[in-house]
């Protein structure tokens, strides 16, 4: 239940603006999935509508946003429903109506309005289960959030350490992330925030502390292996998480947005940068660098206070405006002391060079909190142990938001990085696959597929199949000019989840074909689109019905399939799904019923569909 009516979203307020004493519609609750169209390209958004008798919000999933689970302010009288949400700093407005399963409406941002168009679905199963737990420290109790993945066998772990802000909607996008790929994923409130005991102020050597005993818990869980357990810090926790690590050993140590260069020296870098961000004039810019260095001099030395204390009655009497607003004030010089030995003094140098976990460090290069440069040099030079990764990512913020419309948007290749070097380092292994043009290059399995130049490349979609396995969508489609398909064709490569203790089975008596290394199971019939997301809701064809929709693109229900199945390992707990779709009238069936009669037909359109590709093994 929300307790307050402000929550902290990416370091900045989202204020629920209206109050629970609202009309609520009879068909406005539920779940509802569908787009946004923006100049940046649509965004997949989706909207938990509670019944009339819960409180006056909603739930936002945006995945291009960085949000799962993300409270809005919601006000619905009868028909007509309203949302808000605080955003980065801009308010974001939707005004939407309820038509039977439709809700269409439009986004107000910035004084720009984008449509808004969403149907009513049913709700994706979760692959895993949340409980929540406390965590215990001494006399210090910390509020977290288990996510564990379902299944019988134990499975990785993974710890975030706990920030500056409250836990958010950022926090449970990412968890949900990896805990929808098998791993078990700990979240904690920091001291003295939310649910959590003790003082918000301690130091680092505390709160690092706080981090080990959260370590210690996730390994102490019988579903977890403590033998693949790692620890991720973003910001301050950059330097926390391998602290952490020294006092208990981990699987791999994750650094975003800082880490490397001790903390005065990135408040060093960060206010003139804020500034500079901001277009404040260079001589305003320059006398925030002065106060600065001066700051920092005094605190360390314990030197100079009466200078630096003048220096600051000066710029107030000259009324400057970035004193308040970027620069941090001390009224004594105990508290400027007790701050620099609290925040600013804590020297990373000693923890990296001890580390001996792998470790992945990411920066944005548009960071303006911590100095990209500077970190990833530092790290490179303090860390001894071999297995490191250290990236910039192009454009992105501290929080790796890059610019979008009409919001900024989460780094797709902040969130590859992410999930594909934790994957692989928590042993549940990654993508490993690419689109070169028209050849789908795959190590796993090792092979690579050409796919014909008629087909034109729409893109790729990931999703769980319940908490069984994990797919990957690769899809080429030829469409006319009113985004009608004529022609589908999709590769689905599948995994068992690490958790999941099952294999494939291989049906007897089948059509088989050879098809480069592998002898794939051949089928060929009508199919429709509709029937199959009324037969299954939420499953792969809606998955990627509203992946096509979100392309521009749509599929007719008169059309024929051809589906090649193969294992493509040993343990066969891997497959390849190959798939053609094509309009009956193309095919040349003259109708779905002469099509399933019709083996000869079905068995020609299987021969005609493998001339639209070809696969070759490594």
């Amino acid at each position: 239940m929300l307790r307050s009516r402000a929550l902290i979203v990416s370091g900045t307020l989202l204020s629920l603006m209206f109050h629970a004493g609202c009309l609520f519609g009879a068909g406005a609750h539920g779940y509802w999935s569908g787009i946004t169209a923006t100049p940046a390209g649509s965004l997949s958004v989706a909207l938990t509508i509670p019944n009339p008798a819960d409180r006056a919000t909603a739930l936002l999933d945006a995945p291009l946003l960085g949000l799962g689970d993300q409270a809005m302010g919601l006000r619905v009288e009868g028909s007509r429903l309203e949302l808000r949400l605080d955003l980065e700093g801009r308010a974001v407005i939707a005004e939407a109506t309820v038509s039977g399963d439709s809700l269409r409406g439009v986004v107000h941002v910035d004084g720009q309005v984008f449509p808004l168009a969403l149907r009513r679905s049913r709700k994706p199963e979760r692959t895993y289960r949340t409980e929540e737990v406390v965590l215990r420290n001494g006399d210090v109790a910390l509020a977290g959030t288990l996510y564990l993945p379902r299944g019988t066998r134990p499975v990785p772990g993974l710890v975030f350490v706990a920030g500056l802000a409250p836990r958010s909607g950022a926090t449970h996008f990412l968890a949900d992330l990896f805990a929808s790929r098998g791993l078990a994923v700990l979240t904690y409130e920091r001291r003295g925030f939310g649910g959590s005991t003790g003082n918000p102020r301690a130091g680092f050597a505390a709160h690092a502390s706080d981090a080990a005993a959260a370590l210690r818990y996730l390994e102490s869980r019988p579903e977890v292996d403590p033998h693949r357990v790692g620890i991720r810090g973003q910001s301050q926790g950059a330097w926390l998480a391998p602290l952490a690590a020294q006092q208990v050993p981990v699987a791999f140590v994750i650094a975003t947005g800082g880490g490397g260069i001790p903390p005065w020296q990135s408040e060093l870098y960060a206010v003139p940068a804020r500034m500079q961000a901001d277009r404040l004039p260079p001589e305003l810019i320059a006398d925030a660098r002065r106060y600065m260095e001066r700051m920092f001099k005094v605190a360390a030395t314990g030197q100079g206070w009466d200078g630096f204390h003048d220096m600051v009655e000066e710029l107030r009497g000259r009324n400057v405006t970035w004193l308040d607003r970027y620069a941090p004030q001390y009224d004594t010089q105990e508290d400027l002391q007790a701050a620099w030995k609290r925040d600013f003094s804590y020297d990373p140098a000693p923890a990296l060079r001890a580390l001996r976990s792998p470790l992945l460090a990411l920066m944005g290069d548009h960071d303006v909190y911590a100095p990209p440069a500077e970190n990833l040099r530092a790290l490179d030079s303090l860390l001894t142990v071999k297995d490191r990764t250290l990236r910039t990512i192009p454009s992105a913020t501290h929080d790796f938001h890059v610019p979008g419309a009409p919001v900024p948007l989460v780094s797709r290749e902040y969130l590859q990085a992410l999930t594909e070097w934790t994957l692989a380092h928590a042993g549940v292994g990654s993508s490993a696959r690419r689109v070169d043009d028209h050849r789908i290059l795959s190590t796993q399995p090792p092979l690579t597929i050409t796919v014909d130049s008629t087909l034109r490349y729409v893109g790729a979609l990931e999703f769980d199949i319940r908490d069984a396995a994990h797919a990957e969508r690769i899809v080429f489609a030829d469409a006319d000019s009113s985004g009608t398909i004529r022609r589908l064709w999709i590769a689905q490569f599948e995994a068992f989840l690490p958790q999941h203790p099952g294999s494939y089975d291989v049906p007897a008596g089948d059509d088989r074909a050879r098809l480069g290394p592998y002898e794939f199971r051949q089928v060929a019939g009508a199919y429709s689109f509709a029937a199959a997301i009324a037969a299954k809701p939420g499953h792969e064809a809606e998955r990627t019905r509203d992946f096509l929709l979100a392309k521009g693109l749509h599929v007719d229900d008169s059309l024929m399939v051809a589906r090649f199945e193969a294992r493509t390992d040993r343990e066969r707990r891997h497959e390849l799904i190959l798939f053609y779709w094509e309009d009956l009238r193309t095919a040349g069936a003259s109708s779905a019923a002469a099509a399933v009669g019709d083996e000869s037909f079905r068995r020609a359109f299987a021969e005609r569909a493998k001339t639209y590709f070809a696969i070759r093994g490594k």
